[in-house]
């Protein structure tokens, strides 16, 4: 799995658990090779949504193989200022941090989601080290869904 997997499989998730929800993904650069170019332009977040009963809300999806620290660092400078400005305009922003571990289930690797809200993401002067990550919360994937139901809820009460 990728990124972009991830996030299509997060897609998908929020699509069967919350009826009429609006969903957008910003679109990815074309790379010749996957390298970056001077002339791509930065994307602000990964995707954006809204349904009733909820503010708009803006996301930047991570993926990472394994558990190691996450900060801000993890983070583009353009994803930086897009959360900011999106939080500043009255909208929530969120990180969703995928983590593949090494840990076989059934055969397939697993993948845990780890949700994590700007407005206390940003106040971090340093990273989640690893052992704080292995004693967070997480969502375990199932089939390529994630059980959002407790997320869906903190998002309409905007925690």
């Amino acid at each position: 799995m990728t990124e972009s997997g991830f996030l299509t499989d997060l897609k998908h998730s929020f699509q069967e658990q919350v009826p009429g929800v609006f969903w957008h993904k910003l679109m990815d650069m074309p790379h010749f090779k996957g390298q970056a170019t001077r002339f791509d332009t930065p994307k602000p977040f990964d995707l954006f949504m809204k349904w009733q009963g909820c503010e708009a809300i803006a996301i930047v999806g991570k993926y990472m193989r394994g558990y190691q620290a996450f900060g801000k660092r993890h983070l583009r400078p353009s994803q930086l200022i897009g959360l900011e400005h999106w939080q500043k305009a009255g909208g929530h922003s969120y990180i969703f941090l995928n983590i593949v571990t090494d840990k076989k289930k059934q055969g397939d690797r697993m993948n845990r989601l780890m949700v994590f809200d700007w407005h206390s993401f940003r106040k971090l002067r340093v990273s989640i080290t690893k052992k704080e990550l292995l004693q967070l919360p997480y969502i375990e994937c199932y089939k390529k869904r994630y059980t959002l139901t407790d997320t869906i809820t903190r998002m309409e009460m905007g925690i």
